[in-house]
């Protein structure tokens, strides 16, 4: 009976090793590690402290077969010197676009938001922030509807410096 049982439970650890490792080698799970990367290389080159005043932005980017950037807009509020940083490095070779991208053109969504919230901000400033994310939920809305299967989202690059909203986001 003690022999059954303990054959039983290495047979069950020995499946549930195999199934694990399956789920590790998955197309989604290498997927998502790539845009990971992907993510850390276009933001590694930000410099942020507490004097940077609110960034936002959704950046888009078409790729095509060969890694070439064919199509790149910055819809938001980045400063220049931001603006400028994150197009290199979107621009530079090295960049590891997915391995999917090879087999046929994607877009890449990456959303951006870093610096410091202020106390206080305009109604003006306000009022563009929501109207900015409104019309970039609407274009991502149809860039998915135009090109299925080919929208690849990041994951938003939080980085707040304010005491408290950096623990939360980071």
């Amino acid at each position: 009976m003690k022999n059954s049982i303990i054959i039983f439970l290495l047979i069950a650890i020995s499946f549930n090793g195999i199934s694990q490792r399956n789920y590790i080698n998955s197309p989604k799970f290498r997927e998502h590690i790539e845009t990971e990367e992907l993510a850390e290389f276009i933001t590694a080159d930000l410099k942020i402290d507490s004097t940077i005043k609110l960034q936002s932005a959704m950046i888009f980017i078409q790729v095509n077969t060969k890694g070439k950037v064919t199509f790149l807009n910055i819809s938001g509020e980045l400063d220049k010197k931001f603006k400028k940083i994150v197009e290199d490095r979107i621009k530079s070779p090295l960049t590891p676009w997915l391995k999917k991208n090879k087999k046929n053109s994607l877009w890449y969504v990456f959303p951006v938001f870093f610096g410091h919230i202020q106390k206080n901000y305009s109604m003006d400033e306000m009022k563009w922030r929501m109207l900015y994310l409104e019309n970039n939920m609407n274009s991502l809305r149809e860039l998915e509807n135009d090109n299925p299967g080919n929208v690849v989202i990041l994951r938003t690059y939080n980085h707040l410096t304010n005491k408290g909203m950096q623990e939360y986001y980071d």
